[in-house]
């Protein structure tokens, strides 16, 4: 995995090309950045202009595992591309999980894994 900085994100994309974009990516730090980034993201993947339902989002800390792989396996059949993002995604987390919260067990997790190492679908992206 390549790590890179908030400021390099659009040469990533214009080394890549269309067809040798990275399908998933994770995104930490600082908030706004984050937000900032998956932001910048989102338009380079889907474009500024593409309709919201290439778009699936989901927040990691009330979203199960099966709510994600789903939205991974799942093909669009209204745009090329599907972009699926995972806020608050608790795959750091450790601890007893708030009040209506969620984290991911290990096993969950290793299912995770392997769909992503199985390959995820065409133009399919994860972040």
């Amino acid at each position: 995995m390549v790590q890179i900085k908030y400021t390099d994100i659009e040469s990533l994309f214009k080394d890549s090309g269309n067809n040798e974009m990275p399908r998933v990516y994770l995104i930490f730090g600082e908030d706004f950045l984050v937000r900032r980034t998956r932001k910048r993201v989102k338009n380079l993947i889907i474009g500024k202009d593409k309709p919201s339902f290439s778009v699936e989002t989901l927040d990691g800390t009330s979203s199960s595992m099966g709510d994600l792989i789903e939205q991974i396996s799942t093909l669009s059949f209204f745009t090329p591309k599907k972009l699926i993002i995972v806020t608050r995604a608790p795959l750091f987390m450790t601890g007893t999980p708030k009040p209506g919260e969620t984290y991911y067990s290990a096993t969950e997790l290793e299912h995770l894994t392997s769909v992503i190492v199985s390959g995820i679908p065409e133009n399919h992206y994860l972040l």
